[in-house]
């Protein structure tokens, strides 16, 4: 033990190399650490702590039914108000029962309220278009659009049950309105009004625009495909291409209009010699000149479908014909009448 370098009392960061989840008890002396996440772990404590000083850590679940030893750790170094813990010994026995807890929880939380989401966030930073900026950290509230602290995105979807008729989809008639759409989206960030100076100086950096679908069961409907078939997965898979290709081909020429959003050069679209890679050095995306980082993302358009009378998001039907309860007021509510293939 270093006697010399002791940690200061108070807020401490610990950037652990073991994911520990929820509510964790570290035992170091007489004193007890607690509230560890994975993400940058915060602790409070009266102990001082050391170079090389050994640290239990316990996992205290929610329900304070049982503590169990999840590892034994050692500070490795210190500086200033930050410290690295590395782990020495992992109880694994321990750990699955941690998991086997918090996943018990997630499936009758799910069962009984939707709650909670799951966000893989490690992935999601995978493909964060500009990660010289920073890290996801979060999501918009329903989940769909990961978010850099200050980072905004202008959402807007396309009702796709509008463009079948006589069961086929006119394909040119959707891609005009693709273009104007990605043009209207890019249009916003220019003439919106933001609370911080942050978020606006983010907002037109990265310019993270996300244009989605609607309408998708509707389509569906229309076709005469039921949801849940290989004909159906087949079509979301061709509709979403087409709507990404489409919506970045705008994207593109509003980038030779206008030019890149400027962060490009770094981010994960920008030249061969300044674009951002993966840990192995590879390129995580072709280059590709855009107006802005992010151009496709796929709400749940809870409200907006409602108002646009058509089907929510890419979800199926709730139901081909029910009574919405909409602040007290019973309001009928119906699908498009759908065709006898459909209903098989």
């Amino acid at each position: 033990m270093n006697e010399n370098r002791p940690y200061h009392r108070g807020l401490y960061r610990l950037p652990l190399s073991y994911p520990v989840m929820y509510c964790v008890a570290a035992t170091v002396g007489e004193g007890t650490i607690s509230n560890l996440s994975a993400v940058g772990c915060s602790l409070e404590t009266d102990e001082p702590l050391f170079e090389n000083q050994q640290v239990a850590l316990r996992l205290l679940l929610p329900d304070h039914s049982e503590s169990l030893p999840i590892a034994a750790a050692e500070v490795k170094w210190v500086n200033g108000t930050h410290a690295g813990i590395e782990f020495v010994q992992v109880d694994r026995e321990a750990n699955l029962r941690w998991h086997s807890f918090v996943w018990d929880k997630m499936i009758e939380g799910a069962w009984r309220t939707g709650e909670p989401g799951v966000f893989f966030i490690d992935e999601a930073n995978r493909y964060n278009p500009v990660p010289h900026v920073g890290s996801y950290e979060a999501t918009n509230p329903c989940g769909e659009q990961p978010l850099l602290p200050y980072d905004v995105c202008n959402l807007g979807s396309i009702n796709i049950g509008y463009y079948v008729s006589d069961g086929a989809v006119n394909w040119d008639a959707l891609a005009k309105d693709i273009h104007t759409s990605v043009r209207f989206l890019d249009n916003i960030i220019d003439v919106n009004k933001f609370p911080l100076p942050e978020i606006d100086a983010l907002s037109k950096r990265i310019r993270r625009i996300g244009f989605g679908v609607m309408g998708f069961a509707d389509a569906l409907v229309k076709l005469g495909i039921p949801y849940n078939t290989e004909e159906g997965v087949e079509f979301g898979r061709k509709l979403q291409e087409f709507v990404d290709v489409e919506s970045k081909k705008e994207s593109e020429r509003l980038a030779d209009e206008r030019g890149p959003f400027p962060e490009w050069a770094r981010s994960i679209w920008g030249p061969d010699e300044t674009c951002a890679r993966d840990a192995e050095g590879n390129r995580i995306r072709p280059m590709q000149m855009l107006r802005n980082c992010n151009v496709n993302t796929i709400a749940p358009t809870g409200t907006i479908s409602i108002i646009a009378g058509c089907s929510s998001g890419i979800e199926p039907l709730f139901a081909v014909a029910f009574m919405r309860n909409q602040a007290g007021a019973m309001m009928p509510d119906a699908a498009t009448r759908p065709p006898e293939r459909a209903l098989s």
